[in-house]
C-alpha cells in the first residue's frame, strides 16, 4: 500500500496555501467549475464541483456532487456524496464518497472507498486497484492486481484482471461469466465488525460534513492496510 495516498486525502483538508502554480476555486454553498485549462494543480470545493477543462498536474476536489471529466497530468483526489471520475489521467485516481463511480479511460493505480463503488467497463488501469466499502462492482480492464474489501463484491462479465484478485469480506466475491482473471484468486473471510466499518453510520456522517469523507477515507485506508498485513 502506498501510504502517500492516504496523506494525499488528509492533505486535501489542510491545503498548503503556498502551493506553487495552483489554482483555487471555492464556493461552499454554490457550484464551482473550471472555466479554462489549468497550468498546474487545481483545488476545488463547493456544493457541486465540475472539472471539465484539462489540468496539467493534480486535481483535488470535494463537494456534495463531484464530477471530473477531463484530462489530467497528475493524480486525482476527490471526495463527496456522489463522485464520478471520467477521463484520461497520467497518474493515480483516488476517490471517496457515498456513491463512487470510476470510468477513467486511462489511469495508473485506482483507490476508491464508498458505500457503493463501481469500476465501469470504460476503465483501463495500468496499475493496481484498491477498493473498500459496501457494494463493490468491478467491470474494467486492470493490468495489475485487484484488492477489495467489501460486504458484496461483484466481478462483472467485461472485467479483465491481469494480476491477482484478492478479496476480504463475509462472503466470497461473485464472478460473472465472461470475467477474465489471469492471476490467482484469493479470498479471506473477514467480518466487518472486526474492522468496525458501518456504512450506514458513514452515510449519516456525510450529512454533517463533506470534509468528513476525507477523514473517513483516511480511516478506511488504515483499516484496509491492516487487513492486508494480517493476511499476507
Amino acid at each position: 500500500m502506498k501510504l502517500r495516498y492516504l496523506w494525499g486525502i488528509v492533505g486535501l483538508i489542510m491545503v498548503p496555501l503556498g502551493a506553487s502554480g495552483a489554482e483555487f476555486i471555492v464556493d461552499k454553498k454554490g457550484n464551482v467549475s473550471t472555466k479554462e485549462p489549468v497550468a498546474g494543480d487545481v483545488f476545488m470545493f463547493g456544493n457541486t464541483v465540475s472539472v471539465d477543462e484539462d489540468v496539467e498536474d493534480d486535481i483535488y476536489a470535494a463537494g456534495n456532487t463531484v464530477e471530473i471529466r477531463t484530462k489530467g497530468g497528475g493524480d486525482v483526489m476527490a471526495a463527496g456524496n456522489t463522485v464520478r471520475v471520467t477521463g484520461i489521467f497520467d497518474d493515480d485516481v483516488m476517490a471517496a464518497g457515498n456513491v463512487v463511480t470510476i470510468a477513467a479511460q486511462e489511469a495508473d493505480d485506482i483507490f476508491a472507498a464508498g458505500s457503493t463503488v463501481e469500476i465501469t467497463d470504460a476503465v483501463a488501469a495500468s496499475g493496481d486497484v484498491y477498493l473498500t466499502g459496501g457494494v463493490l462492482k468491478i467491470n474494467g480492464q486492470i493490468e495489475g492486481t485487484v484488492r477489495a474489501a467489501g460486504e458484496e463484491i461483484e466481478i462483472g462479465p467485461a472485467a479483465v484482471i491481469k494480476g491477482d484478485l484478492i478479496t476480504w469480506g463475509s462472503k466470497e466475491p461473485i464472478i460473472k461469466e465472461g470475467a477474465q482473471i489471469d492471476g490467482e484468486k484469493k479470498y479471506y473471510e473477514q467480518s466487518y465488525k472486526t474492522v468496525q466499518i458501518d456504512w450506514r453510520l458513514m452515510a449519516a456522517a456525510w450529512l454533517k460534513s463533506v470534509i468528513g469523507w476525507f477523514v473517513v477515507a483516511a480511516g478506511l485506508w488504515y483499516l484496509f492496510k491492516r487487513l492486508v498485513m494480517e493476511t499476507s
